[in-house]
């Protein structure tokens, strides 16, 4: 589950227009950063997304992460950037025996959740 940071702030700051370019800087990033597998991208609410990657450990998953804030940096160095594109992110391995999807929901929530805030505080993950 990943959260685009600051999103309200942009569309407030500078415009719905800003927002909708923020939104397609997004999708750009998501698809340059996603795997060679099947990858689905998802718009969850405003300014949330669910990514489904076929993955067998957290290894994998932790490097598509790491590949979605390299691209959001390469974008936000661009001229005439007036914001910065950011995300929160959590994961978690589905377990088909254990999970139903509202707990595996719940669990990337909390995830992100926790990621946000860390992420607010300056820890670097």
């Amino acid at each position: 589950m990943i959260d685009m940071d600051d999103f309200k702030a942009i569309n407030d700051n500078y415009g719905h227009s800003a927002g909708d370019q923020a939104l397609k800087d997004a999708a750009c990033i998501f698809r340059n950063a996603a795997p060679d597998r099947n990858t689905g991208v998802f718009r969850y609410a405003g300014d949330e997304f669910i990514i489904i990657i076929r993955a067998d450990d957290e290894a994998y998953v932790k490097g598509f992460e790491d590949r979605l804030q390299s691209e959001a940096e390469k974008i936000n160095k661009g001229k005439d950037r007036r914001y910065q594109i950011g995300f929160s992110m959590g994961h978690a391995l589905y377990d088909r025996e254990n999970d139903t999807y509202d707990t595996f929901l719940k669990k990337i929530d909390s995830a992100m959740y926790e990621n946000k805030v860390q992420r607010k505080a300056g820890i670097r993950i």
